[in-house]
C-alpha cells in the first residue's frame, strides 16, 4: 500500500527510541519498515522520525551498539501493575507516555553499565536492582555519567539502591542513558 501524506506514520520518534532500547536490554534487534517513493525518497514524516532517532543514537549509541543485555532487562516502575517475569512489548509503549520516569532498562559493554531511563525527568531517581542488597549483587558504583552531559551527576548507592540526580536539562528529548562504573567485576 502506497504512502499516503494524510495518514501519518503509527509511531513516533520518542516509540522508535522506547522501543529499541527495551528489545535491547533483552537481547533483541529492532527492526524497522521505511516506505519509499518510487524515486527512492523517503516521505517527510518517516524521514523526520528517522533523523531524530539517528539524532538521539549519535549521543546515546554506545549504550546500544555492541552491547549485551545485563542479569536483568530493568526496572519496571514501581505500582506499573506489570505482572512480574512478564514484561514484553505491548500496546502500552504507544501510549503517551508510556512509562514512568522510574522505568529503566539495562546494557552493558565491558565493564560499563548502561541504565537507560524511558521517560527521564529532572531529580532524583532511585534505581533498585543496583542496590547493594538486591538479589542483582552489583558491585559498589565508583563513577556514573550522563550520556551527552558534561557536568558531574551526584549519584548514592545505598542497599536499597542507587539514587541518581538526574540534571535540569537533559541531553535529549527522549530516554536518557546513564553509564555506570564499578558494577561490573
Amino acid at each position: 500500500m502506497p504512502y499516503k501524506e494524510d495518514d501519518p506514520p503509527a509511531h513516533n520518534a520518542r516509540t522508535v527510541i522506547e522501543s529499541l532500547v527495551d528489545i535491547v536490554s533483552k537481547n533483541g534487534n529492532l527492526l524497522m519498515n521505511v516506505e519509499l517513493y518510487p524515486d527512492g525518497s523517503i516521505p517527510d514524516p518517516q524521514r523526520r522520525i528517522l533523523e531524530e532517532v539517528g539524532a538521539w543514537l549519535r549521543i546515546n549509541g554506545e549504550a546500544i551498539y555492541d552491547t549485551r543485555p545485563w542479569k536483568v532487562f530493568g526496572q519496571v516502575a514501581a505500582g506499573s501493575g506489570a505482572p512480574v517475569g512478564r514484561h514484553d512489548f505491548n500496546e502500552r509503549t504507544v501510549k503517551s507516555p508510556p512509562y514512568a520516569s522510574d522505568e529503566v532498562r539495562f546494557t552493558t559493554h565491558g565493564t560499563s553499565l548502561y541504565a537507560i531511563v524511558l521517560n527521564p525527568r529532572p531529580g532524583r531517581l532511585l534505581i533498585r536492582p543496583l542496590g547493594l542488597a538486591a538479589e542483582t549483587k552489583p558491585g559498589r558504583v565508583n563513577r556514573v555519567a550522563l550520556l551527552g552531559h558534561q557536568g558531574e551527576i551526584p549519584f548514592q548507592q545505598t542497599p536499597e539502591g542507587l539514587t541518581v540526580t538526574l540534571p535540569d536539562r537533559l541531553p535529549t528529548l527522549y530516554a536518557a542513558a546513564f553509564r555506570i562504573e564499578g558494577v561490573i567485576r
